[in-house]
């Protein structure tokens, strides 16, 4: 099958910035500029707002994110390695290594055990392992599967999220979840179900479409 062009030419545009990315790293998707604009919304609240966000990938979201509220600093963790190298030149390319600290490690395996944050963020893997076989070609064979595929209802790496991210949130800090539209009503479940959150807010695309659940921290 075809190979991505973001692939082919190296880059892929996002949030108005360049971004390097290859074979193995996870190809940034326009829908997930929702979870940076309300990110960003959330952040301009804060005076010096410190945001975590796991899964980065090709980091296009802290950057993002560093680029349009430059009061913030921001951690970013991702787990494989060659994804890692990725991200550490795509936060140089665009001046920030001052300003984002990059992680290896898995979800919040690196962080200090005291380390707080005003916002997290995750654009996690969340494609149920049935709709694995019908992903685009360019997508289900070129794109990293880890990226993409998390069990049986695609929200086993959610769940982690929402369960081990309150540790690490201020009173009153957000976490913000990129999911797939028809999860929206669950996602907010477990959000619920956790017992550490206020009631979850759903944030649309521009499609119109259920993109971002999150959720601020209540205790």
């Amino acid at each position: 099958t075809l190979e991505p062009v973001a692939y082919l030419v190296g880059f892929r545009e996002f949030f108005g910035l360049d971004f390097e990315v290859q074979p193995g790293v996870f190809i940034p998707r326009p829908d997930t500029e929702t979870l940076v604009i309300t990110a960003l919304d959330i952040a301009s609240e804060i005076d010096a707002p410190r945001i975590l966000d796991v899964c980065t990938g090709s980091a296009c979201i802290p950057v993002s994110i560093a680029a349009n509220c430059p009061a913030s600093r921001l951690t970013a963790v991702e787990l494989d390695q060659q994804v890692f190298e990725v991200a550490g030149r795509n936060i140089q390319r665009h001046d920030l290594e001052s300003r984002i600290e990059l992680l290896q490690g898995d979800l919040f395996a690196p962080l200090a055990t005291d380390a707080k944050f005003e916002v997290i963020t995750s654009n996690p893997p969340y494609i149920t392992d049935s709709e694995m076989e019908s992903l685009p070609p360019d997508v289900r064979d070129h794109e990293p599967h880890v990226a993409l595929q998390a069990g049986p209802d695609g929200l086993d790496v959610v769940r982690r999220l929402i369960s081990e991210a309150d540790r690490f949130l201020v009173e009153g800090g957000a976490l913000l979840l990129e999911i797939a539209a028809e999860q929206s009503d669950a996602v907010v479940a477990l959000f619920a179900a956790a017992g550490t959150y206020e009631p979850a807010h759903i944030a649309h695309d521009l499609r119109g479409r259920s993109r971002v659940v999150w959720s601020r921290k209540t205790t």
